[in-house]
């Protein structure tokens, strides 16, 4: 439960004003703000306070006119990977913006519900449903018609239970999902520099990487000093080699895990 704070018509300032007060609350499990016309630059406001609410589960801002704006400051937030429900509807969204959609939703991988309805999304809804083709959480979506997209979702029509509609095509990309091996997280910005960020499952593979293959430069030195009798030179550039690979291995896996690469 939270405070529903339905048509109080708070606008822009009311947003900003109430963002002053949302850190205090970070135990907040759900929120509602439908009907209250804050517009994007109220969004905008809002959006650091909500940041930090990472316990959230419900959010509702349905008829706030929030706009391409105020969804692509949404989209920036990643702290609410919690939220189960979240309420979209009439807020001005169009085709152009549902890349910002399908980057919101993918960064909610426990979303149960999402409503959209009321937008004209057009041929943007292919974008959203791309962005929630690896949903192993979501039951109800509302605003975008998921029979149309089924291919996008990668999910077989024949295998689609009956009656065959929204909730059967989304129980079925479920359990779909649920027996898909977890994906390794892809590099993410670096706000240090611009460049890219190895996560922490990516840096894991390319530390084993690298050490693999000092493994395998050590076993040929082995062999070539096994062989070099009389050619002590050459068994020892090997080792030579075999160890500049080793430290290099080495680097690279401590450097990854840091956030860096070569």
């Amino acid at each position: 439960r939270g405070p529903r704070l339905l048509g109080n018509r708070m606008g822009p300032d009311g947003a900003a004003s109430l963002a002053a007060c949302l850190p205090k609350l970070c135990r907040l499990r759900a929120i509602g703000l439908d009907f209250n016309r804050m517009g994007h630059k109220g969004v905008v406001a809002l959006v650091p306070a909500l940041a930090q609410l990472e316990g959230l589960q419900s959010l509702t801002m349905g008829k706030n006119a929030v706009g391409g704006e105020g969804l692509h400051a949404l989209a920036a937030i990643r702290s609410l990977r919690g939220l189960q429900l979240l309420h979209l509807e009439s807020n001005n969204f169009t085709a152009l913006d549902a890349e910002a959609l399908s980057s919101l939703v993918q960064g909610l991988p426990c979303l149960r519900e999402l409503n959209l309805s009321g937008n004209k999304l057009g041929g943007g809804e292919r974008a959203v449903l791309e962005g929630l083709s690896r949903t192993t959480a979501l039951q109800r979506l509302l605003g975008v018609d998921v029979l149309q997209h089924v291919d996008v979702l990668g999910v077989d029509p024949k295998l689609i239970p009956p009656p065959g509609d929204d909730a059967a095509v989304l129980g079925q990309l479920r359990r779909r999902n649920r027996r898909r091996p977890p994906r390794l997280a892809a590099p993410a910005p670096d706000a240090r520099g611009g460049g890219e960020r190895l996560e922490e499952g990516t840096a894991e593979v390319a530390g084993a990487e690298a050490w693999a293959a000092a493994c395998v430069a050590l076993k040929l030195a082995g062999a070539d000093a096994a062989d070099a009798d009389g050619r002590p030179l050459r068994a020892w550039a090997a080792v030579l080699v075999a160890a500049m690979v080793l430290i290099v291995a080495v680097l690279t896996h401590v450097l990854a895990r840091a956030g860096w690469e070569w």
